[in-house]
């Protein structure tokens, strides 16, 4: 984010969120012990939560009960009492709802152990439940609702299950302090979900009507996008609107593919038929192009001179250009041979679906758009409204092209225009993914 100023405080112009890679390679250490959760579920604050004892899943030989356990989620300590099947502690009160690091440290055998585990939380109020973030939060925002004609408690049972195994997926795990999910409670007023053409019947659509929009603003008035539940069969996901019959967690995957990331359909049949004119761009994981400096995805290709789907020799499992997708068998291509995206629901969620799912969440973040600027005397100061998880992503601060290092990861920089020789001087802001999944953050126009 480039902002030029002159020291008569005029404001100059802001270019689009600028972001750049570094790549990180961290060793995997080798675990010999587990450790489980005796109550899995969902936990609210007040929660009782059981920990059996670290075991070797070879012998379950446990840990002996005096060994020096230190417990803490988030790398914020936390209290616990030991019992005979292992620790127990009260789930702490936390800022946002989502995955947690809950670690456990102990001695074995004259050394240290760190065992690491996902835990889940969530903010009951009442009415609505968040399950990821919270009221007022940064990022894309996400409701869950149903209709009058679903049984609630299959819903609720629906949402514990399913969501909680997506709320774990890593993709989503790694971004969980960077958007919210809503779940309203209790039923909506109307039914929603119909069924447009009797021979598609997998097609889902929805009309939320006057009265479904209204019931969603009343809970949240602030929302990017509605999952709505029925138990008509199909699905479907246009606009800003998923419909979702109980779907499994892939399901939900894919559907949010399309929702959070922009990705599109990867079907190679025409059962549905679509206009076939396809605008370059407009999902990332789509493509009219299979020569290599065309496809949007070529730096996940490994060898341009061997590309998978277009060269006869080439590793068909590896990313490349494959014929088939947006429901047309041989006109547009797919990065994959086999993806969530098309109809291996099953298929993992690829390096870039991964890619862009981590880009569409940066997009409606907005850390850099929220930079604001203010002056007293000779005092210009630069404020990042918005939060960032430093483990995550960095922000880098430049004057007049030169890194500052002191700068790093502040919310608030200050400039003394007197230092400057200049009359016109830039300021520079640049945000920094430090996980693995983003490789090139400029590749998709559909994020530019």
């Amino acid at each position: 984010c480039d902002v030029y100023l002159t020291k008569s405080n005029i404001d100059g112009t802001v270019s689009k969120q600028k972001i750049s890679i570094i790549f990180h390679v961290k060793p995997v250490a080798d675990e010999n012990l587990k450790f489980d959760m005796t109550n899995k579920k969902v936990f609210v604050a007040g929660d009782s939560v059981q920990l059996n004892f670290p075991y070797d899943p070879d012998t379950h030989v446990s840990v002996p009960a005096n060994s020096n356990f230190k417990l803490s989620i988030d790398d914020i300590p936390v209290s616990y009492s030991v019992n005979v099947d292992g620790l127990n502690f009260t789930m702490p009160v936390h800022h946002l709802a989502g995955a947690k690091k809950l670690n456990i440290q102990f001695d074995n055998q004259g050394k240290t152990v760190s065992l690491t585990r996902s835990l889940l939380s969530k903010i009951d109020y009442g009415d609505i439940e968040y399950w990821m973030g919270d009221k007022g939060r940064p990022g894309a925002t996400y409701v869950v609702i149903t209709e009058q004609r679903v049984d609630r408690q299959e819903y609720l049972d629906w949402i514990n299950s399913q969501f909680t195994n997506f709320l774990n997926t890593p993709i989503v795990a790694q971004y969980s302090n960077y958007w919210n999910l809503v779940v309203i409670k209790k039923p909506a007023p109307e039914n929603y979900a119909y069924v447009d053409n009797e021979e598609v019947s997998a097609i889902l659509f929805g009309d939320l009507k006057e009265s479904g929009y209204a019931f969603v603003k009343s809970f949240v008035p602030n929302y990017d996008g509605i999952i709505l539940n029925t138990n008509l069969n199909g699905r479907a996901t246009g606009g800003y609107l998923m419909v979702v019959n109980f779907p499994h967690i892939n399901i939900l995957l894919h559907e949010f593919g399309h929702l959070h990331a922009k990705l599109g359909d990867e079907y190679a049949d025409t059962s549905y038929p679509r206009d076939p004119i396809y605008m370059e761009g407009l999902n990332p994981n789509v493509s009219n192009f299979n020569d290599y400096e065309s496809i949007p995805w070529k730096h996940w290709i490994l060898d341009k001179t061997n590309i998978p789907g277009v060269n006869a020799g080439a590793d068909q499992m590896g990313v490349g250009a494959f014929l088939g997708a947006n429901y047309k068998a041989n006109q547009f291509y797919r990065p994959m041979l086999s993806t969530i995206m098309g109809f291996d629901i099953f298929a993992p969620f690829g390096p870039i679906y991964t890619e862009a799912w981590a880009l569409g969440t940066y997009e409606r973040l907005g850390i850099l758009g929220s930079i604001t600027s203010t002056k007293t005397a000779n005092l210009r100061t630069f404020t990042v409204a918005k939060e960032w998880d430093r483990n995550l992503t960095k922000v880098e601060w430049f004057l007049n092209g030169s890194k500052q290092d002191g700068w790093t990861n502040q919310s608030e920089i200050i400039v003394d225009e007197n230092k400057i020789a200049e009359n016109i001087y830039s300021i520079k802001a640049e945000l920094t993914d430090l996980s693995s999944y983003i490789k090139n953050p400029h590749a998709y126009s559909a994020f530019k």
